[in-house]
């Protein structure tokens, strides 16, 4: 079975460990090779191998993935030739043990994933074999697990790893979720059916080895270093108004804060490679020096301040 890919590198994975002087041995020649299996840091001295699959059924106006999805060259594996990528790269980045750092979990990122969700079942069931990762976490929207049930079935076949499906809400309220997804608000509350199916399958099957997560997928904590000078960067609506990512929606409230605690990760909002600047920029203040720049980015404004 075959998945889709694409490769763009993105430096922002290696720069915590290119900070303590130690280079990436496939920077030169990733892209060349059409390897798929990047490498960075999930936290302390954890690291993880990243996939970054290709093509999603949003439109987010602050996707970093935006090049993966418009722009970057489709690059189609079997099941064997991404565990093949994934192998090589942890030998190549194994040197990094000395150190202390320990390899610990393989991510799907990038655009959808549940798009081609029989070959991202496949890969993990492939991977947990290996030996090499503590768990797997896959990045999703959740939507396809409200118009696809049968999806959910693919979830009984995986052993011998831990997986951590991350539901990626979009803002907690109708309103966020139109302006900041690009989608109709009605895919706001299938968003919500698709995590519930999720978590209920588990739950009702007693799938210990898989968690189901609410995590809000906007990076909106607002203090930002850009070229060592600190910004801030709001969330808002075009017409300037801050969102408030803690005004939820009676049936996200019912339905999803019922079920898990949403997990905010607080991470600032950055100008990665992979965005739209011209998209970001209808979502987004900067604060620099106590002014207000709305609508500009970052480099706007250090630019042209």
């Amino acid at each position: 079975m075959r998945g889709v890919y694409s490769n763009v590198y993105f430096p922002c994975r290696w720069a915590p460990l290119r900070r303590r002087r130690l280079k990436d041995p496939c920077r030169g020649r990733y892209v060349s090779c059409e390897c798929i299996a990047t490498c960075g840091i999930l936290e302390g001295k954890k690291l993880e191998i990243v996939l970054d699959v290709k093509g999603c059924n949003f439109n987010c106006k602050l996707c970093w993935g935006y090049k993966l999805r418009y722009e970057a060259k489709p690059i189609i594996k079997s099941t064997k030739d991404v565990v093949d990528d994934i192998v090589c790269r942890y030998r190549r980045v194994r040197f990094l043990e000395k150190k202390g750092y320990r390899m610990f979990d393989l991510r799907f990122s990038g655009n959808e994933p549940s798009l081609q969700w029989d070959h991202v079942v496949e890969v993990i069931n492939a991977v947990s074999k290996l030996g090499i990762f503590r768990k797997v976490i896959v990045e999703t929207n959740g939507v396809l697990f409200a118009d696809k049930p049968e999806l959910l079935e693919r979830l009984r076949g995986i052993r011998g790893i831990y997986v951590d499906i991350d539901v990626s809400f979009k803002g907690v309220n109708p309103k966020q979720f139109r302006y900041i997804s690009g989608m109709p608000e009605e895919y706001f509350y299938k968003q919500i059916e698709g995590f519930v199916n999720l978590y209920e399958f588990v739950r009702k099957n007693a799938l210990r080895n898989i968690n189901v997560n609410p995590v809000l997928g906007i990076n909106h904590e607002p203090k930002y270093y850009y070229r060592g000078r600190l910004l801030q960067v709001e969330i808002v609506f075009p017409w300037g108004e801050k969102m408030d990512f803690y005004d939820y929606d009676d049936v996200f409230r019912r339905e999803v804060l019922s079920r898990a605690k949403l997990r905010y990760d607080e991470a600032p909002f950055r100008e990665y490679y992979g965005i739209n600047k011209e998209r970001a920029r209808e979502l987004v203040t900067t604060i620099y020096r106590g002014k207000k720049y709305p609508h500009k980015l970052p480099s706007d404004v250090i630019k042209n301040p």
